[in-house]
């Protein structure tokens, strides 16, 4: 016997909506009364209609319960599909719903603010789902558990990839999405319980690493960044606020005589660009080995402020002088409250634009600054 529904909603709040016959604002209308009374909602598709319209649930309270396990050989989903609905509390879409989908509007899920486990290991498996959209699952303030499918096609991500998901401890990427070329600003921001975040190769050959990544995460204590050989672009709050992070590797590449784990680049480091806020706040992190910095040419304000355990600079920059920069931003190492001493002459005299506003402002311990010319 099918019970779509638990026990403890009562039968009488249920109401079954056929997906062929689904409107735009469908349930919009007074005598729906915007859906306050609905307890649960049971999805068919009698007329397997291939497509799910946008903005057909206009909730923001009532729903507990979406039931789509009836339903099979849906292609597209709308925008907004369940967008807003604050009292949700269970889905049940399935395989024969999810596995077919090759186009998902944004907005998925956003802002169901009550929803603590959600399903998805069968998405796009039979289809061709290329991109995951904005706001796919932001403001899922109670979500713990997400199960994704392996989604081969899926080569970018938009804006807001599960930020602000509060209550989220762990996430693993790797065999998820393992050809992302591309990723939206904000991807897992402000996840500030999130403790294990595992990539693997799945950001190898991203070249953009875009604004918010993963900042306010501030219960991440170590993250392993090693893949991203191909960065030649890191946008503003990169790791910002992380204020647990104690441990963070990232890329580094082979001289002559030095040998290191996955496909060797001659050519080195690719990086030339740092955005604004680079680890800024990680107050955590006492040690930063940046092999790639090698090649920047371009940091921006506020690098590494607040970083107030970092003592010793010469893993931040390599023995290597670093020609290549010429512009530094302003409030440059600002509140590194241990670090004791720095030398300019890494840069080689080659600067050409250097903001002296707030330099190690807040460097309390800071004896010795030798080259600062």
């Amino acid at each position: 016997m099918w019970q779509p529904l638990s026990p403890s909603v009562p039968t009488t709040t249920v109401v079954c909506v056929d997906i062929s016959w689904i409107r735009r604002w469908q349930f919009a209308v007074p005598g729906f009364g915007g859906c306050r009374h609905i307890r649960g909602i049971v999805l068919t598709n009698e007329a397997a209609s291939p497509t799910i319209a946008s903005d057909w649930l206009a909730a923001r309270t009532g729903p507990r319960i979406l039931d789509g396990s009836r339903v099979a050989g849906i292609v597209a989903i709308g925008e907004r599909f369940m967008a807003g609905v604050s009292t949700l509390e269970e889905v049940h879409l399935g395989e024969a719903f999810l596995s077919s989908v090759n186009r998902i509007g944004g907005e998925f899920f956003r802002g169901c603010t009550s929803l603590t486990a959600l399903n998805l290991s069968t998405l796009g498996t039979q289809a061709q789902l290329t991109s995951i959209p904005s706001h796919f699952l932001s403001n899922c303030g109670a979500l713990r558990e997400l199960t994704l499918s392996r989604m081969d096609h899926v080569t970018s991500v938009g804006d807001h990839f599960l930020s602000a998901a509060a209550s989220l401890e762990a996430i693993d990427l790797c065999e998820a999405m393992p050809n992302l070329t591309a990723l939206g600003s904000s991807f897992l921001s402000s996840c500030v319980r999130l403790r294990y975040a595992k990539f693997g190769q799945a950001l190898s050959v991203v070249c953009n690493v875009p604004s918010d990544f993963l900042s306010r995460c501030k219960s991440l204590v170590s993250l392993d960044l090693t893949m991203l050989r191909s960065v030649t672009a890191i946008q503003a709050s990169f790791l910002q606020g992380c204020s647990s992070l104690s441990e963070l590797l990232l890329p580094r590449f082979a001289s002559s005589n030095e040998e290191v784990e996955g496909p060797p680049l001659d050519h080195g480091s690719q990086l030339r660009k740092i955005g604004k806020f680079f680890l800024s706040q990680c107050a955590s992190l006492a040690y930063v080995d940046v092999e790639f910095f090698r090649n920047v040419t371009d940091i921006g304000d506020s690098f590494l402020t607040g970083c107030c355990r970092l003592a010793d600079m010469s893993g931040v920059f390599p023995t290597l002088p670093l020609s290549s920069v010429v512009t530094v931003g302003a409030n440059f190492l600002q509140d590194c409250s241990n670090l004791t001493a720095f030398d300019f002459g890494v840069f080689e005299h080659h600067l050409s634009q250097f903001n002296s506003a707030g330099l190690f402002s807040g460097c309390s311990s800071l004896a010795d600054v030798g080259n600062l010319d």
